[in-house]
Formats: C-alpha cells, structure tokens, sequence
C-alpha cells in the first residue's frame, strides 16, 4: 500500500518544534500501524515547498553537529542537506513523481482561442470545478492522480482537502487521510 504525502505532513512529522508535529506524527502512525503502508510518494511540487519552506526557516532549524561543521556557511547546501535529512527522517522510502507529459492547449476564452499549459495544469483546470479547492491543493492531487493504481491514500493536515474528502475520493478514486486543524503555511 502506498500513499501520497502532501508536504504539510512532512513538515509536521520532520521538524518537532512545528506547531502540526502531533497531528502529523499521528497521521504517519494511523499509515503506518492501521493502513500498512509501505511506500511515500511526494512530487516536484512537494520539493519546492519544502525548499521555500525551510530557506525561510533556516536559522530556525537545526542540523546535526556532524553536518552543520560539513556544510559551514553554505547557505543553498544548508537548505539542500536539510530536504534531504527532512525526507530520509521519514518512516518509510519516500519516491518523487516525476512531471510527465507536453504541453497542452487549453482554450481559455475569446481574446486568446488557447494557451500552452504543462500538462498537470491542465488537468487541474479540468477537475476545479468538481473539487472547488485552491490551486496547490489541485496540482497535489493531480500529481497523486497520475499514480493512481499505486496511490490509495492521500496524507494531509489541510482542513480544505479534509472537508472534501468523500468529493475527492468519488472523483479520483483516491482516500484522503489526515487530521484538522493545521496552521496555515506559506510556502
């Protein structure tokens, strides 16, 4: 079994002085213990968040004594060896989804007949009517769509995705999982 990690469960679960730690700790159980999940899947879109996330975080945070001497005052190596810690912290292998497919045209009104969009856009525009959810939280399950016969749960603490959990799991066939209420991030 295995499940898409939306990345406030990984900040959670990674840095116990976040204020969401016990719900995501407690989520990562409920996958681990109840749902027997072997394998964490996350996407491009995850590794910008978590980077965004933690260069603004980064004097907030602590690396080991054995990295922080390796990586000085390297402020990019800093933030790179933190995702990389942050994932490897995870209780099981964590895979990235690779961004798949071309360009796409969609039609988007009189002025302009169509646009070029990456593929995963496209699809979102596609399901926002049906999902009604914000952006990030479209592109999320888009990418947890793309690996939709290996991708059974959804993982997160965002209350939106949360409350429309039955809408989700009918439109996509996937099961969101988490617990409310989670901080709201800026990433």
């Amino acid at each position: 079994m295995t499940v898409y990690l939306d990345t406030n469960v990984i900040i959670g679960y990674c840095f116990k002085e976040d204020q969401s730690h016990p719900n995501a700790a407690r989520v990562i159980r409920l996958l681990l213990e109840k749902l027997g999940v072997e394998r964490f899947y996350c996407s491009p879109l995850t590794l910008v968040e978590l980077y965004s996330y933690i260069s603004r975080n980064i004097d907030k945070l602590r690396l080991p004594p054995e990295l922080r001497d390796l990586v000085g005052g390297d402020e990019e190596l800093r933030v790179r060896v933190h995702v990389r810690e942050c994932l490897a912290r995870l209780p099981r292998p964590i895979t990235l989804i690779s961004d798949t497919g071309d360009v796409v045209g969609v039609s988007v009104g009189v002025e302009v007949s169509t646009i070029g969009v990456f593929h995963k856009f496209a699809e979102a525009l596609q399901f926002s009517p049906k999902l009604r959810l914000a952006s990030l939280d479209l592109l999320h399950l888009m990418y947890a769509r793309q690996l939709v016969e290996h991708i059974r749960y959804f993982a997160t603490l965002d209350t939106d995705i949360l409350g429309k959990a039955g809408i989700v799991e009918k439109v996509l066939g996937i099961k969101v999982v988490g617990t409310a209420p989670t901080p709201i991030y800026t990433y």
